[in-house]
């Protein structure tokens, strides 16, 4: 049997989205072994209808992501184009302290490579009232050939604790993502 995209009252919705969301939904058929539905909670968190697994989504302008764990836990991936440009932009969303966490991280757009930590964290911890510069901090980061691996601290007001995420690039897009637990 197909699986179906189901889009709530989604007149409006472009072409290319009913495309990532159609392309979506073809990864986790093709990975999950029983057939499933993507679902969305009020939120805008996916879910798989009738399983016992979590997932999380990601699309840039030409590639789609989807972060498939075991257990319904929460998890984030997101993946942005490195040529994306937000230097502009990151004094809302970072410190300087967090760039300089970065100095020794070999990446060509370590704003853009922060922004993908803290939208990965931000979709892990699933909840609402968010700042990701006061709520969602870097606290250390290694890399290992390809691969930069972040210690971030959640600093909300209902959720504290520790996520680890992992980035690296693909086709020249940074793909960071956190399956891991929240470590209180």
């Amino acid at each position: 049997m197909d699986s179906k995209i189901r889009i709530n009252d989604a007149t409006d919705v472009s072409v290319h989205r009913r495309n990532q969301l159609q392309a979506s939904q073809n990864l986790v058929t093709h990975f999950v072994e029983k057939s499933t539905t993507i679902k969305h909670e009020l939120n805008g968190k996916p879910f798989l209808d009738q399983t016992n697994l979590g997932i999380s989504i990601s699309h840039s302008s030409t590639h789609i992501a989807v972060l498939i764990i075991p257990k319904a836990a929460s998890c984030g991936i997101d993946i942005e184009s490195n040529e994306r440009q937000i230097t502009r932009l990151a004094k809302k969303f970072t410190t300087p302290k967090e760039l300089s966490v970065l100095e020794k991280i070999d990446s060509q757009n370590k704003p853009l490579l922060l922004w993908t930590l803290k939208e990965c964290l931000f979709k892990t911890i699933n909840t609402g009232g968010v700042n990701f510069k006061s709520h969602l901090h870097l606290i250390s980061a290694t890399q290992e050939n390809e691969e930069i691996r972040a210690v971030c601290e959640i600093n909300h007001p209902s959720i504290k604790g520790s996520l680890f995420t992992k980035s690296f690039i693909f086709d020249n897009h940074i793909v960071t993502y956190c399956d891991t637990p929240l470590e209180k």
